[in-house]
């Protein structure tokens, strides 16, 4: 069986940034882990978090059974259990859009936070317009993005390198139709 295959952002990540051999990445809201296992099969080394123990336990059984050396670790996007700066790469796909505005504001902070001074971020979520909050049987979206504005002011001290707003054909969930993809780098304090 083949692996999962990444986020198409995290593959579009890598074609800007180049191959990420090297680097310490942290896969925030890992899920069961394809993009931290992406990155691992690329060189990096990742860090996997979670709030769900159950996907942290996936997202380490996967990278057990590919050989990958992925820490896998269970933590709030919201208050990350790493030191500042530790990190030259950070995912964070398809998480913001779960939370309550202010706890999603407080996990931008935390991605500032603990990205080093020129690391890069990749950052996809919901956009308002599109999207269903009410969507039968999928989890209730709360952080939906509602302008270029506001994703621009919750990840201030970032350099834009691309920001899309894509309007999905087919969604991956009957709640989303509607994105925004932020790759930024972080700028020196």
């Amino acid at each position: 069986m083949p692996p999962p295959q990444p986020d198409l952002f995290v593959s579009h990540l890598v074609s800007i940034i180049g191959e990420p051999v090297g680097l310490q990445a942290l896969d925030v809201g890992c899920g069961r882990g394809r993009n931290a296992l992406f990155l691992a099969r690329h060189g990096a080394a990742v860090v996997a978090v979670d709030h769900m123990v159950s996907m942290v336990d996936a997202c380490r059984r996967a990278s057990l059974n590919e050989k990958l050396p992925v820490r896998c670790v269970a933590g709030k996007a919201e208050s990350a259990p790493f030191a500042l700066g530790s990190f030259d790469l950070v995912l964070c796909t398809s998480v913001l859009e779960s939370m309550d505005l202010p706890v999603a504001s407080a996990a931008a902070v935390e991605l500032h936070r603990v990205t080093r001074p020129g690391g890069t971020a990749l950052v996809v979520t919901a956009a308002l317009e599109g999207s269903d909050p009410e969507a039968g049987g999928a989890p209730p979206l709360k952080a939906r993005l509602t302008s270029r504005d506001l994703l621009t002011t919750w990840f201030q001290g970032w350099h834009t390198l691309e920001l899309l707003h894509l309007q999905l054909v087919a969604p991956a969930s009957a709640a989303v139709s509607a994105q925004w993809a932020l790759i930024a780098r972080r700028n020196a304090d």
